[in-house]
């Protein structure tokens, strides 16, 4: 309880009025069709708060593209790049992204560019946000029993942050949202 207290102040001490959101899922229009998708708790009315009118917003670790469609239709002008590493879920961000604009790419955002080991896993036995280039440790696994990640790693495209900058032309980013490991 006083973590958040402290975090409310400082929040309101830097301008920002607007409280975090709850990690929810919410239905959008996609293809024709109607999904849900999963948003974090990013609150996309900081950046409006904070004076910053974004051109480039970056989303590292889509699971399903929600956060990057909550940004596309808030800011619809500005530049908004996604990207998966996990090959399983890549199909689901496109589908949920068909009908904006938004830059959709699948790798792994890592230290070295090129093929890289990746552990899919399951939550409840569904392709889940939980893959990684690292195997999960015992205490994780004990801590996290619903979670089953693959004992033998496939292989997937890495690539360092400033090699994909400069291959899609990004000296500037206005909002880096990360969800990955």
């Amino acid at each position: 309880m006083l973590n958040h207290m402290s975090t409310y102040i400082k929040m309101r001490m830097n301008g920002l009025t607007s409280r975090p959101l709850r990690e929810r899922t919410y239905d959008i229009s996609a293809g024709g069709q109607v999904m849900q998708v999963l948003h974090s708790r990013f609150n996309m009315n900081w950046l409006t708060e904070l004076g910053i009118t974004p051109q480039v917003l970056m989303d590292l670790g889509s699971f399903d593209g929600g956060d990057a469609w909550r940004m596309k239709h808030t800011f619809p002008n500005a530049r908004v790049i996604t990207v998966e590493a996990d090959p399983a879920r890549i199909e689901a961000v496109r589908a949920a992204l068909v009908d904006t604009d938004v830059e959709v790419h699948n790798f792994a955002a890592c230290d070295q560019d090129g093929p890289v080991p990746w552990f899919s896993a399951t939550v409840d036995g569904a392709v889940h946000a939980q893959g990684s280039l690292f195997q999960h440790s015992d205490a994780f696994q004990k801590r996290f029993k619903h979670v089953t990640q693959a004992d033998t790693p496939i292989t997937v495209t890495g690539k360092r942050f400033d090699t994909f900058c400069a291959e899609i032309d990004v000296t500037e980013i206005d909002l880096l949202h990360m969800d990955i490991e």
